[in-house]
């Protein structure tokens, strides 16, 4: 029936090619560096055992320890994982108009220099040309709302920590001006009535910490406003990303 829920029995075969731990040239950094969102999803093939199978790649400008974390939780929101260890069997309802024959893919993960490269195929052997099709267009939809999702997360994840930092920064510079303004007030008073005494050295401290001030209310400012251009910045980015992908 095509409404009930069918077994996709997922192989994840995650290559080690060595350097897993180096970092991606944007991703990695210790800044918040953009990472590219590279080519859209492309033709690939796998080979498992004897068999060679067709499916789609797409890269990644990340470390792959960081893609690999975020394929597994992927996975994990759109079907019930059951094995790990060898293989990951997945329970999950089929799309609209598919078949309920039960689809078996396999995926890579390895380092493609600074980048990652994930590959997923489906595993079409006795598959029926009309299932085959149809199948190799889901496998395709399933890539590309993984990367939409993967990219969409991170950026959303700069601009959180981001409007945090301009909260903060926007505070401080708040707080710095009232500050300021008080011990204006208060100079103020001490000219008033530097005539029943002597405030010079009083006044000159509180005109020095009242520069001081200003300087810092300067940069405050400037910060606040950078962060704004940052979070317009990362906002332009991740609407950029969902034109990319499509979603």
């Amino acid at each position: 029936m095509k409404n009930c829920i069918f077994l996709l029995s997922v192989l994840i075969i995650f290559i080690s090619a060595g350097g897993l731990s180096a970092q991606s040239k944007n991703a990695g950094a210790s800044s918040n560096a953009i990472p590219d969102f590279g080519p859209a999803v492309t033709s690939a093939s796998l080979t498992i055992g004897s068999d060679k199978h067709a499916g789609y790649v797409a890269q990644f400008d990340f470390p792959p320890k960081n893609l690999k974390k975020g394929w597994w939780r992927y996975l994990k929101t759109v079907a019930r994982v059951k094995n790990r260890k060898t293989y990951w069997k997945l329970s999950v309802p089929p799309e609209k108009g598919s078949s309920n024959v039960p689809i078996e893919m396999f995926s890579e993960i390895k380092v493609d220099g600074n980048s990652s490269r994930l590959t997923l195929v489906l595993n079409s052997v006795n598959m029926v040309a009309s299932t085959r099709k149809e199948y190799m267009q889901q496998t395709k939809n399933f890539m590309e709302e993984f990367k939409s999702k993967f990219y969409g997360d991170y950026i959303q994840q700069l601009i959180v920590a981001a409007e945090k930092q301009a909260r903060k920064t926007s505070a401080d510079h708040q707080r710095a001006v009232a500050k300021r303004q008080k011990l204006i007030a208060k100079l103020e008073k001490s000219k008033a009535r530097s005539a029943d005494k002597d405030t010079t050295f009083e006044d000159e401290e509180l005109v020095a910490a009242i520069n001081t001030l200003g300087q810092l209310i300067a940069e405050k400012a400037a910060a606040v406003d950078s962060s704004q251009k940052e979070i317009a910045s990362l906002k332009k980015t991740l609407l950029n990303y969902i034109q990319k992908s499509g979603h």
